[in-house]
């Protein structure tokens, strides 16, 4: 079975495994929201998407820290504080 590119996947085919949570600094890292049990399950998955205005966005994980116990991360494109705000609200699915 091949892998769905994104723009062959379908709302149905999405689940919710974390969202965006407050920023942290000023390039574009912030706080993950994981819902996944443990929380570092969220990076056992190799292909994250988001979407946004319809559009399902693929993204990688540039670089993730832990800071008191909650994990930091930076995503590929996301490189500025303005360019996060855009995607604030927005939910990691797979």
């Amino acid at each position: 079975m091949r892998m769905k590119s994104p723009n062959d996947i379908s709302s149905s085919d999405l689940i919710a495994i974390g969202s965006i949570g407050k920023s942290h600094g000023l390039k574009g890292s912030f706080f993950l929201n994981s819902y996944c049990d443990p929380e570092d399950n969220f990076f056992n998955y190799k292909r994250f998407f988001l979407i946004q205005e319809k559009k399902i966005l693929e993204f990688n994980i540039k670089s993730k820290h832990i800071k008191s116990s909650k994990n930091i991360v930076n995503i590929s494109g996301i490189e500025t504080l303005k360019k996060l705000k855009n995607l604030r609200t927005l939910k990691f699915i797979l």
